[in-house]
């Protein structure tokens, strides 16, 4: 299957095109078995075990197939060669580093969780935030704001950082919004100053997180002050 970063072990698929002697494209090229070679961790070169094919088929489009084999190692190298006389297209190489293979799918929680933890520490603290519930809760807000079920799918991390900041802050006014000032003893404690602050921040996070809103749109329109002015 075809997957970013590639992994160690695992089947990996890319797209390529090859390029005649000119430096054009070649429109679909001829591979013939040996054309392509792959070296695992400096080794010695062998055969692809797939060969690669156009497709779709009659376009410039050549799909490269690694078995899982073929990718068991941390650098990966591919060599074509064209072995025809003269040369229907030129020579190429690619070259991938693979990584421990753990799919997103499984890390989606901790990435978010960690940057919220990393940017909102106080937050946590002083609310008596827990990872299995409120932090559950932001990141939940965050994949509904952005229109996702996983943090696979949001490919955008700006934009996932930006509506994550506007979850975090509406979490805090939901969870403080009931507090009120008291005094006793002789000392007043005004806990209106921490909404105020919260509210604060989450105008600010909303402004920058704006422009991810599907709903949101600048308009221009022409102003005409001064009908008389026309003739």
């Amino acid at each position: 299957m075809t997957s970013y970063p590639p992994k160690k072990n695992e089947a990996f698929t890319f797209p390529a095109v090859f390029y005649n002697s000119l430096g054009d494209i070649v429109t679909n090229p001829t591979i013939a078995a040996g054309d392509l070679k792959v070296s695992i961790d400096y080794g010695a070169y062998a055969n692809l075990t797939t060969l690669p094919d156009v497709d779709p088929d009659a376009t410039n489009q050549v799909k490269l197939s690694l078995s899982a084999a073929e990718m068991n190692g941390t650098v990966i190298h591919v060599v074509a060669i064209d072995q025809t006389s003269p040369k229907e297209w030129k020579d190429a190489e690619w070259t991938f580093y693979t990584v421990v293979g753990t799919t997103l799918t499984n890390i989606t929680a901790p990435v978010l969780a960690d940057y919220l933890t990393l940017n909102f520490t106080s937050v946590k603290t002083q609310l008596g935030w827990s990872d299995s519930v409120e932090i559950t809760a932001v990141i939940n807000k965050t994949f509904q704001s952005y229109g996702v079920s996983t943090e696979a799918e949001a490919t955008d991390l700006t934009k996932l950082h930006a509506l994550a900041d506007v979850a975090v802050w509406r979490q805090a006014l939901n969870d403080i919004s009931l507090d009120y000032n008291w005094s006793a003893d002789g000392a007043s404690y005004s806990r209106s100053q921490a909404v105020t602050a919260i509210r604060e921040n989450l105008m600010y996070a909303e402004s920058v997180a704006i422009a991810y809103n599907p709903a949101y749109n600048i308009t221009v329109h022409t102003l005409d002050n001064n009908p008389d002015w026309r003739e």
